[in-house]
């Protein structure tokens, strides 16, 4: 497997990652309440805090992510362009995702914004280099 299609693993597994995260913080699955809430219908959750509500708005900014981004990587693997560019582009988006997630929990306004553009960048990287 190449090193391209090794991130879109760990990629995939750090989305699944994302939805549990943020679900277990904004269900609160520590308690009983939020335990009952998970494993019923959801019609009765508690208001989001400040940090569950980034949480969850984490979890979906990186599920909005992985498709475009195993989209491009997928593709340029499978056209055969699936080099170092490609390698590097796919690093940078999964190292930034990687960072996204605690960045965005503490609510660190600025350098969210820019750790996601430097996902998107990985993501150009890969776009550029299947030309």
């Amino acid at each position: 497997m190449t090193a391209t299609l090794y991130y879109v693993v760990y990629a995939a597994g750090l989305t699944l990652l994302s939805l549990f995260m943020g679900s277990l913080i904004r269900n609160r699955l520590w308690t009983p309440q939020g335990m009952h809430g998970a494993v019923g219908n959801r019609d009765k959750l508690p208001p989001p805090t400040a940090i569950s509500g980034r949480a969850d708005r984490a979890a979906m900014t990186t599920l909005e992510n992985f498709p475009i981004f195993a989209a491009l990587a997928l593709t340029a693997h499978v056209a055969g362009v699936d080099g170092e560019q490609v390698a590097r582009g796919a690093a940078i988006f999964f190292w930034a995702r990687v960072a996204y997630f605690p960045i965005y929990l503490a609510g660190i306004e600025v350098l969210r914004t820019v750790v996601w553009a430097v996902s998107v960048a990985g993501m150009v990287m890969i776009m550029l280099a299947s030309h």
